[in-house]
């Protein structure tokens, strides 16, 4: 992977609040046909919370800590941004370019910087179609976020890293010289069995 030269390390506020019902039962109608295990399913994202004894519907998001929340939000996920970027933004860009995905944590490496750069916009528009919104970068200034490492998955990539920001708050471009974290990332979910080319 000698070819990244920009990675964009971002997060969806919160994911598992926000999963629109309607693009979720959209989205397994696609792959299910068995009305049983649709009706499962929908029981599951209506359950509800019981907060001091009162019991309060869900009209939006998935339950967390819930037993099919995971998958849910993996299917979620694979159409609002997996099938999006290789089919559609993949598409545009002047090089190459590799998205990193588990469950709501992603990175993104390209090998150009204007495609990392106009990334973010597309991705803003992108979620905002599905109720979901990008997280503004942890400490919220420039100085708090000039950092050498990309974090994913509670694991942190230690490289010589020059981070540029969008507008000092929102996502991280990490830009890298000859050195790079992603070979070392790629072959930390190939061991784990999360990452497939």
């Amino acid at each position: 992977m000698n070819w990244v030269s920009d990675v964009v390390e971002a997060d969806i506020r919160s994911f598992y609040d926000n999963v629109e019902h309607g693009w979720m039962r959209k989205f397994v109608e696609h792959r299910i046909q068995d009305k049983r295990v649709l009706r499962m399913i929908v029981r599951f994202l209506r359950a509800g919370v019981i907060e001091e004894g009162k019991w309060t519907a869900s009209e939006e998001g998935t339950p967390q800590g819930g037993s099919i929340s995971p998958m849910l939000a993996n299917i979620y996920l694979h159409y609002v941004l997996d099938l999006w970027f290789k089919g559609r933004y993949r598409k545009t860009c002047k090089g190459k370019a590799e998205l990193i995905r588990y469950a709501d944590d992603f990175v993104v490496c390209f090998q150009h910087r204007e495609d990392a750069m106009r990334f973010e916009g597309e991705l803003k528009a992108r979620l905002e179609q599905f109720g979901l919104e990008v997280e503004p970068a942890r400490g919220g200034d420039a100085q708090s976020l000039l950092i050498n490492q990309v974090a994913l998955l509670g694991e942190r990539f230690y490289c010589p890293l020059e981070v540029i920001l969008f507008n000092h708050d929102e996502i991280g471009i990490v830009s890298r010289k000859r050195e790079y974290a992603h070979a070392r990332i790629g072959k930390r979910f190939s061991q784990r069995g999360h990452y497939s080319r």
